[in-house]
């Protein structure tokens, strides 16, 4: 399955995920703009946001848990007559069920969001922001930028390796 990229309808930013680790978020489950479930925590790229403590440490690379929607993902996993998790972000009224997804500083509490998400036509691989980072992974997350930064200005700048030799 493939990442969801998502950008805040606040600050007009992209919202960032590794896969492995992603900015802090409020994701709401909309239907006729009423939302039917809210998760908080680290985007995990899916759509959902990460368990914390789920990484098995012993294993390089191993993808946290993340938390499930009380509704089923997609039509395989579906029982009732309720429309997925999937069908409500690929409805034909997108600006009232699917997806609203806040970077966590962004959100003031209140009111609830009542239309969704903008998609981000960027994916959102990019460094984590310090900005939407957890308050203890400041400093990586700032380290991370200055070096990403610093890699795209030589890119820019055409001073990098030659891409035939890879």
């Amino acid at each position: 399955m493939g990442c969801f990229s998502f950008k805040c309808k606040e600050c007009n930013k992209g919202v960032n995920s590794s896969s492995f680790d992603g900015e802090l978020v409020e994701i709401f489950l909309l239907k006729e703009g009423k939302v039917l479930q809210h998760m908080s925590g680290e985007y995990d790229s899916y759509g959902r946001v990460f368990l914390d403590n789920t990484q098995n440490s012993s294993v390089n690379h191993d993808l946290r848990e993340s938390v499930q929607w009380d509704r089923p993902w997609n039509a395989r996993e579906q029982k009732e007559d309720e429309p997925t998790v999937m069908d409500l972000m690929w409805s034909h009224n997108p600006d009232s069920n699917g997806m609203a997804l806040i970077p966590s500083n962004c959100w003031a509490g209140d009111p609830i969001p009542p239309t969704c998400r903008e998609d981000d036509t960027a994916p959102g691989w990019n460094p984590i922001s310090p900005l939407h980072c957890r308050p203890e992974l400041k400093e990586k997350c700032l380290a991370d930028l200055a070096e990403y930064n610093e890699e795209m200005e030589d890119y820019d700048s055409g001073d990098r390796e030659d891409e035939s030799e890879h």
